[in-house]
């Protein structure tokens, strides 16, 4: 059994500073580019972050890739 690990979905994930609600405190909001093809490198996704992040109208905390990974057995076929 040759078991491995496919790629299903990526995405580039950018926490937004909204700045503070009327409770006092900073409020984030998660600002999601889906469908990031799995063969993009770590500096590609990065290029493409830092070129979004120059049309926000607010300022980004973070950047990060979201992996959905699907476990798969390569001996099956079908």
């Amino acid at each position: 059994m040759a078991i491995k690990t496919k790629i299903a979905a990526q995405s580039l994930v950018l926490k937004v500073n909204l700045g503070e609600d009327k409770s006092g405190k900073i409020a984030f909001k998660n600002v999601s580019l889906k469908q990031v093809r799995p063969e993009a490198s770590d500096e590609g996704i990065h290029a493409v972050a830092e070129t979004v992040k120059g049309i926000l109208p607010y300022p980004v905390e973070s950047v990060s890739k979201s992996t959905l990974s699907e476990i798969v057995d390569d001996t099956i076929v079908g």
